[in-house]
C-alpha cells in the first residue's frame, strides 16, 4: 500500500510539470504570433501613413496569415478604452474571425531649420496586440488575463508637412 501511494505523488508530479510545460510553450507560441502582428500592422501603418482604409485591408490579411483573432471581441474593445488614449480596432476578417487590437495616435511637432524654419508636423501610433490563449478553463479561471497579456509597440515618426493633412486617422475603430 505505501508503495501505491507514493507511485500516486510521482504520477502527479508528472502529470503538473506536464502541464506546466505544455502551458509555457502555449504561451510562448501565442506570444510569438502576437508579436508578429503587431510588427506587421506597424509596418502597414507606416507604409500607408496612417490607419486609413486601404491599411485596414491590409491589416486584415495580415490577422488572416497569421490567424490571428480573439474569442470574445466586446472584452477586449473594453480592454482598449480603458487604456488612456487608446481606440479599438475592430474587424471580422475573410474567415468570420473577430480581429481586435489597441491603437493609440500621439501628434508630435518638428521644427524645420530649412526656408525660414518651416514647422513640420508628424504622428507616432502605438499598436497593442493580445497574447490570446483559447483554453476555456484558463480563460474562466483567468477572465482578465488579457488587460496584462498585451505587446506594445510604436511605428517610426509619420512626416507631413503643412498644416492641413490630418496625420492621426483611425479607420474601423470604437
Amino acid at each position: 500500500m505505501k508503495e501505491a501511494i507514493g507511485g500516486i505523488f510521482s504520477i502527479q508530479a508528472i502529470v503538473i510539470f506536464l502541464v506546466l510545460a505544455s502551458g509555457l510553450l502555449a504561451f510562448s507560441v501565442n506570444y510569438t504570433k502576437a508579436f508578429k502582428v503587431k510588427n506587421d500592422i506597424r509596418r502597414v501603418i507606416e507604409e500607408f501613413e496612417g490607419l486609413t482604409d486601404s491599411a485596414s485591408v491590409k491589416i486584415d490579411k495580415v490577422a488572416d496569415k497569421y490567424n490571428y483573432h480573439v474569442s470574445s471581441p466586446n472584452d477586449y474593445v473594453n480592454i482598449c478604452k480603458s487604456m488612456e488614449g487608446y481606440k479599438a480596432y475592430r474587424s471580422t476578417t475573410t474567415e468570420g474571425n473577430n480581429v481586435v487590437f489597441c491603437i493609440k495616435c500621439d501628434l508630435a511637432n518638428v521644427e524645420g531649420n530649412q526656408e525660414g524654419q518651416l514647422r513640420y508636423k508628424g504622428a507616432y501610433y502605438t499598436v497593442a496586440t493580445f497574447v490570446t490563449i483559447d483554453i476555456p478553463l484558463i480563460n474562466k479561471v483567468f477572465p482578465k488575463a488579457a488587460s496584462f497579456l498585451k505587446v506594445k509597440g510604436e511605428t517610426s515618426l509619420i512626416y507631413s508637412s503643412g498644416t492641413n493633412t490630418e496625420l492621426c486617422r483611425y479607420a474601423k475603430t470604437e
